[in-house]
């Protein structure tokens, strides 16, 4: 494989797996933006190298069980009533410590809005990653400047993203 090659841009596939995680730490960084740290056994595994991956969540409000579903053969397969799910990009991920970080947008409405409102330490939730179709985009990038455009969470999610690269980045240069 040439060197031109590697540095093309490719879609990768991911397994579909649904894993149970608890709500392990809670922070309120702006009146509009809190930070929810995941953490579990089930996310062993867990793999988002991508700049666009995002994981999809399932939020269950307080006092409603966490259901995994089963994979049939046109997919998952849910218990009714078929539970809300929405797609957020990671912030981080520890893979050593199996923990997730992920921001939300929170006062506006919603489901998963709520869901994060209401967030405790200990609290289960349901999230599938990377996302659905499985697909996540890698790219090798060069250049050291970034624009990147977006808003509330996006600014994070983007934030979360290019200083993950960036310590990779060095690591591998020995700083």
């Amino acid at each position: 494989m040439s060197e031109t090659h590697l540095r093309l841009p490719r879609r990768v596939r991911h397994e579909l797996k649904f894993r149970r995680a608890r709500v392990e730490a809670v922070e309120q960084l702006t009146p509009a933006l809190k930070r929810i740290v995941l953490s579990g056994e089930e996310l062993e595994g867990f793999f988002s190298p991508g700049f666009d991956d995002h994981v999809k969540i399932f939020p269950a409000l307080r006092g409603q069980a966490v259901v995994l579903p089963t994979i049939g053969p046109n997919g998952p397969v849910f218990a009714e009533p078929k539970p809300t799910a929405r797609d957020y990009t990671p912030r981080a991920f520890d893979a050593a410590n199996r923990r997730l970080t992920i921001d939300f947008a929170v006062g506006h409405g919603g489901p998963a809005t709520a869901w994060a409102e209401d967030a405790q330490v200990g609290v289960e939730l349901l999230a599938v990653g990377v996302d659905d179709d499985r697909a996540g985009f890698l790219g090798h990038f060069q250049r050291q400047t970034r624009l990147a455009r977006g808003g509330g969470a996006g600014d994070q999610g983007e934030a979360g993203r290019f200083g993950q690269r960036n310590r990779l980045a060095n690591r591998t240069r020995g700083r």
